[in-house]
């Protein structure tokens, strides 16, 4: 993790309530798509976003950069992915798996991978194979889509 804020927070959330953490996972995307790389948010606001608490300002901790916070909370997200059986038919859209996606738009799963790194968001989920794939839900990949086009205007 970029921030060690952010990591040690992962690392709690994926020891809690298991019943929590698809909620954590979702909160997380959502509050992706509302951190802007150039503003620093409170440690407070982060987890207050993530999971409805609000922590006592007791410990004092750093601000976090929006473009680490940006880079972390896919990576939070997949952490608590992988710390649950998810499956795939729990989310009530469709849902690809990299090459699948990767046929869609028709580009190579490499492709996928970068656009991962430039902020699209993955779960790993459980297929009705029974196998735990990378996946993306077709809101995540619209949000990035949308995104990308505001970014390539401005």
């Amino acid at each position: 993790y970029k921030s060690e804020s952010v990591g040690e927070l992962a690392k709690q959330l994926a020891a809690g309530l298991v019943r929590l953490r698809r909620g954590y996972i979702d909160s997380a995307e959502a509050l992706l798509r509302i951190i802007k790389n150039d503003t620093s948010y409170p440690y407070e606001f982060v987890v207050y976003r993530l999971t409805g608490y609000r922590p006592s300002r007791a410990e004092l901790v750093e601000p976090i950069d929006g473009a680490d916070l940006r880079a972390d909370l896919p990576r939070l997200a997949l952490q608590l992915c992988n710390s649950i059986e998810l499956p795939a038919g729990a989310y009530s859209e469709p849902v690809y798996d990299t090459p699948a996606l990767a046929k869609r738009f028709r580009v190579s799963t490499k492709t996928i991978q970068r656009w991962r790194r430039q902020g699209l968001v993955a779960r790993r989920l459980v297929f009705e194979d029974g196998k735990k794939r990378i996946a993306f839900l077709t809101s995540s990949v619209r949000d990035f889509v949308d995104r990308r086009r505001r970014e390539r205007r401005a």
